[in-house]
């Protein structure tokens, strides 16, 4: 086998191995986002300590935009957590973000 096939050959063994490593790092951190996801991290928003208080411009802006897309109602006297989980509710029914 001459020096060039051989320099090809190993280049894409590197290559190979390179691509595996790769998705090894990609199939880890998928698994760690999941593995938080499923732990708790994201606290209930009854349990918040701010979620009394009034929602935030974020949120109001989201949900401002979800209640148009599903033709509900905006209530603006929400609160963080009540606003929190009525823009849960609203998405999953939310014409822009269905997964059809």
């Amino acid at each position: 086998m001459n020096a060039g096939l051989r320099g090809g050959i190993r280049a894409l063994q590197f290559s190979e191995r390179v691509a595996l490593v790769l998705l090894s790092i990609r199939l880890m951190k998928n698994r760690s986002i999941e593995e938080n996801a499923d732990s708790g991290l994201q606290r209930d928003p009854d349990e918040w300590k701010t979620g009394d208080e009034p929602m935030t411009p974020a949120q109001r802006s989201y949900l401002e935009t979800l209640c148009r897309d599903t033709g509900e109602n905006f209530d603006d006297a929400l609160t963080k957590a009540e606003a929190s989980k009525r823009i849960d509710e609203l998405r999953g029914r939310s014409p822009r973000l269905s997964q059809d």
